[in-house]
């Protein structure tokens, strides 16, 4: 039996539920994420994305797979206009902006992290394999036009301790994504 997730660890998989919504909510997809062992329908062709950050007691791996109608769907050219690298790019795109809005929720917690570049995947029945030193949580999304599924894979310090998050009224609270700071 695997021992029971620290509170840093905890922290870190709601971070990263919470950033999922979000980022799902920005492209007008339900917000139900369920957490779930196995993909329903894993063996379908999908595209899948991975991409890693890493700070001072910490690592973690993101990765999207998503069927191309889906992405066809959530793409700003849309899914009639969009080409087979369109998708590509827009799946590495997707999972560039989640790991960037997980990164900024972290940094509110004192810890900071950096991103490398995601990498592409193409193909049917594509499983994410995790070390069995990491801490992985797998979320589907389902909808009428397919399915996304988001895995997060982490390992932290056992020393790592996050701050509380600052209150949303404070004077540096995080903005909103796409909103810009004019000095």
């Amino acid at each position: 039996m695997k021992p029971r997730c620290s509170a840093a660890t905890e922290t870190v998989i709601d971070v990263y539920v919470q950033a999922s919504i979000e980022l799902l909510s920005a492209y007008g997809l339900s917000t139900r994420l369920r957490r779930q062992q196995e993909e329903p329908n894993a063996k379908r062709p999908s595209y899948v994305s991975v991409l890693g950050a890493t700070g001072e007691g910490i690592r973690l791996s993101s990765t999207i797979n998503a069927g191309a109608d889906l992405l066809g769907r959530l793409h700003p050219a849309g899914a009639q206009r969009a080409a087979q690298r369109d998708l590509e790019d827009w799946c590495r795109e997707l999972n560039n902006q989640l790991v960037g809005r997980v990164k900024n929720k972290l940094l509110r917690l004192g810890c900071e992290v950096t991103a490398g570049l995601p990498v592409l995947i193409t193909g049917s029945g594509i499983d994410t394999i995790v070390a069995p030193e990491q801490e992985c949580r797998q979320y589907f999304f389902a909808g009428e036009h397919g399915s996304l599924a988001l895995t997060l894979a982490l390992v932290l310090a056992p020393d790592l301790e996050l701050k509380d998050a600052p209150a949303d009224d404070d004077d540096e609270a995080i903005r909103l994504e796409g909103e810009h700071a004019i000095f």
